[in-house]
């Protein structure tokens, strides 16, 4: 067994210990999946069988579900059904050298299908928060990682661009690191509004883990996520409310204190962030992994240019290796290209195109959501590393179907003001969920 597989069966054996544990001690066994299914949303390559142990887990999650819970069955069979164009490529592509990658493909699909019919509010927020803390303990890991007092899995990597090194955190390479710390961040800042001491502490560990993996999609990835939503807020002219605002000034003046004693106190470490970020648009030919980056999108380019109105079939774009070379035959070990938008083309052509409206029209629709924002983060990201295959994807696109088109505080008086007409105003109990705070 490689280190790679032992790490993968150790976080799955400790994940699904720790799903049994929050069943047995939870008062409501569906909460505690909802929960555990949002943590294995932010894991990378943990499978059973073949099968990420996510699909697994939101299958019993959804056998879980009343009748009576479900809403719009649509997405159910719609979601899968988009997919199924580009899996059929399987069959018959020239260059697919992994038919088993489009049974994941439909695998998701349907668990994000499942996700969008059953998931209430209650549910989304369990999700979410249960995504937080995955995303959380990576970046917890990442930092203990710098610091020396946990072992990285694998050497010091890139000190080139980090004096101490870039951590990894439980996931395989740094830019996932960076990934998942980003949309930590998003979603402690929206969802713990209402718990600034702890907002502060989950924002911190995940805002250490995006800075400290110098992943600079994901950098670029939240800078658009953010500017989104912003240009959203100015164009509908909504504001905060202003306890909201000063909790968040507040939270804000916290961290940038830390930063700033952290870069004082790291001078190198202060100019290798600021030269990373502005590599983003410089042209630099010495920065081996921006040019391994070009090369890449080169090679996907002239397949995309030479392959047949359906593409060279699944797993195709994944022969494009780490300098940009084509492996033909049975050299190539990977089956995922590195530019999600290029990867389905070169996979499908117009086949996968329904693939790729799909995220684009869900990222347009509902980025100001909670979900909708992460969704943004991660897509952004998966330009120069690839998610579209791994559980975390579909479950925002699952969620996000679901979720309004408005900022949750806007939501939560809409409640509020519907429960006053009803007559039976809703009780709220600290550390509990309920309709008046909904996602």
């Amino acid at each position: 067994m490689t280190g790679d597989q032992a790490l993968q069966l150790g976080i799955a054996i400790a994940a699904g210990a720790v799903g049994v544990l929050f069943v047995v001690t939870s008062r409501s066994s569906r909460d505690s999946i909802s929960s555990v299914t949002g943590f294995l949303g932010g894991l990378v390559a943990v499978q059973v069988g073949g099968f990420h142990l996510f699909t697994i887990v939101v299958t019993v999650w959804f056998a879980t579900r009343r009748r009576e819970q479900y809403g719009n069955l649509l997405p159910l069979f719609l979601i899968p059904l988009i997919a199924v164009p580009l899996a059929t490529t399987a069959l018959y592509g020239e260059l697919t050298h992994n038919p088993l990658l489009a049974v994941q493909l439909l695998a998701l699909s349907l668990s994000a299908g499942l996700v969008a019919a059953a998931a209430n509010d209650h549910d989304r927020k369990l999700m979410l928060l249960g995504l937080m803390w995955a995303c959380f303990t990576s970046a917890f890991v990442g930092l203990l990682q710098v610091v020396g007092l946990v072992a990285v899995r694998v050497e010091t990597l890139h000190t080139h661009v980090s004096s101490l090194g870039r951590p990894n955190g439980i996931y395989p390479e740094p830019d996932w690191l960076g990934t998942f710390s980003a949309i930590g961040m998003v979603l402690s800042w929206r969802l713990l509004r209402d718990r600034p001491s702890l907002r502060t502490l989950v924002l911190g560990v995940t805002t250490g883990g995006f800075v400290l993996a110098f992943a600079r999609a994901a950098w670029l990835a939240l800078g658009v996520s953010v500017i989104a939503i912003l240009v959203g807020a100015a164009i509908s002219r909504r504001r905060a409310p202003r306890a909201t605002k000063s909790g968040s000034f507040r939270t804000l003046a916290v961290l940038g204190a830390v930063a700033v004693i952290a870069f004082a106190a790291l001078p190198a470490l202060r100019i290798q962030a600021v030269e990373r970020l502005t590599s983003i648009v410089s042209g630099d030919r010495s920065d081996i992994s921006r040019q391994a980056r070009i090369q890449q999108n080169e090679t996907l380019q002239r397949l995309a240019d030479t392959a047949p109105w359906d593409g060279w079939g699944i797993s195709a774009s994944g022969r494009v290796g780490v300098s940009g070379r084509l492996l033909l035959g049975d050299e190539s070990g990977n089956s995922v290209a590195s530019n999600w938008a290029l990867a389905f083309w070169v996979d499908g052509g117009y086949l996968a195109v329904p693939v790729i409206a799909l995220f684009i029209l869900v990222a347009m629709r509902r980025f100001r959501g909670v979900a909708g924002q992460a969704l943004v983060v991660v897509l952004v990201s998966s330009f120069f590393s690839n998610a579209t295959y791994q559980p975390v994807v579909w479950l925002l696109l699952g969620l996000a179907l679901r979720e309004a088109n408005s900022r949750p505080e806007v939501r939560q008086e809409q409640v509020e003001g519907q429960n006053q007409d009803d007559g039976h105003p809703k009780r709220e109990k600290r550390g509990t969920l309920n309709a008046r705070q909904p996602v």
